[in-house]
């Protein structure tokens, strides 16, 4: 015994109800409703299918500054005792030699200015 129910109004089921009494349902005009549907929903008469899922809203690409901050963050780009690591990581290592203004501090500081030209260059300014 069918005990949910739905309103349809243009094909789109616009409330759901819960009855009983399937003579007084069908005397409502109310359809049977299969389990997994409701709302907003879609009956054609004969079958029932899901309602389209919304389009997503657009979403404004980041400003370049913001791109070449996420890059600093997250793109291996210096090279460092073999191994690829990120602008923001050599900084860090960089801290490490630059009180001593050592050579390799100086190195260093050359590998990130490469580094951040070439961010740069992937992110220009508009």
């Amino acid at each position: 015994m069918t005990t949910n129910w739905a309103e349809i109004t243009d094909g789109v089921c616009t409330n759901t109800a819960y009855c009983e009494d399937p003579e007084f349902a069908e005397a409502m005009n109310w359809i049977p409703l299969p389990d997994g549907f409701g709302i907003g929903d879609l009956y054609d008469g004969k079958e029932w299918t899901k309602k389209p899922e919304p389009e997503p809203e657009p979403v404004d690409p980041p400003e370049p500054s913001e791109q070449r901050r996420q890059a600093y963050e997250t793109m291996p780009m210096v090279e460092w005792h073999g191994e690829l690591i990120t602008v923001d990581a050599a900084n860090a290592v960089w801290v490490q030699y630059a009180a001593e203004g050592s050579d390799t501090a100086a190195a260093l500081e050359a590998l990130i200015h490469t580094a951040k030209e070439q961010i740069r260059a992937m992110y220009p300014d508009n």
